[in-house]
């Protein structure tokens, strides 16, 4: 088999899991994350939490607004 099948270093890949349906996808969505976290998973480099307050409820898609301001240099400013 390929190095990029996972055979390698052991990994069991999604072909021999023989997932097959949508509903088994998702039932073997949390055991994937978990490997894959504990993989690749870094710690943050600081405690500084820098996510965008929200405002209220989010709107649905073709809602969204964001605000954006655009500079004489082409660059684009996205604020929060």
């Amino acid at each position: 088999m390929s190095p990029l099948k996972g055979q390698e270093n052991g990994q069991t890949t999604y072909d021999e899991r023989q997932i097959q349906s949508r509903e088994a996808g998702h039932a073997y969505l949390p055991e994937f994350l978990a490997d894959y976290n504990q993989r690749f998973a870094e710690p943050p480099r600081s405690d500084v939490d820098l996510h965008c307050p929200l405002a209220g409820q989010l709107l649905p898609a073709n809602d969204w607004k964001s605000h954006a301001k655009g500079s004489a240099d082409g660059t684009v400013l996205f604020t929060c």
